[in-house]
């Protein structure tokens, strides 16, 4: 049986059935939009450069580099000092006076991939370190 061809698998090599995705010609996944969801660990704060101060956000974190990588766009809603509850459904306060709306909002329905590392401040994860030291 061969499998169907979607209309976004015509440069592709091998159109992957029933999933409307496509394999690039190495075998492995084409991604065209990631969304990076979090808090500092993945918005790399202080790596140059910073592309949102007040979110302390880096255009070098590792969703840029994913992006990078495999030749696709981003989204990056990532928020340094995000907790959990900023990704879902809480708006983030920070320092600047700034706020960001629940990173969740932002999120792109066509993403292909979704990062969401979060927790380590709910956890107090920053301060405990400091402690243990």
């Amino acid at each position: 049986m061969t499998p169907p061809v979607y209309p976004a698998c015509i440069h592709a090599s091998r159109p992957v059935p029933d999933s409307g995705r496509c394999w690039q010609h190495d075998g492995a996944p084409s991604y065209q939009l990631i969304a990076a969801l979090g808090s500092s660990i993945p918005a790399g704060p202080n790596i140059e450069p910073v592309v949102d101060r007040a979110a302390m956000r880096s255009g070098n974190n590792y969703a840029h580099q994913l992006a990078d990588r495999l030749g696709a766009e981003l989204v990056d809603r990532t928020v340094s000092g995000a907790t959990t509850a900023n990704v879902i459904d809480t708006p983030q306060e920070v320092a600047e006076g700034v706020s960001f709306p629940p990173q969740i909002d932002g999120l792109p329905t066509n993403a292909d991939v979704v990062t969401v590392p979060a927790g380590g401040n709910d956890l107090h994860f920053a301060g405990a370190m400091l402690y243990s030291a």
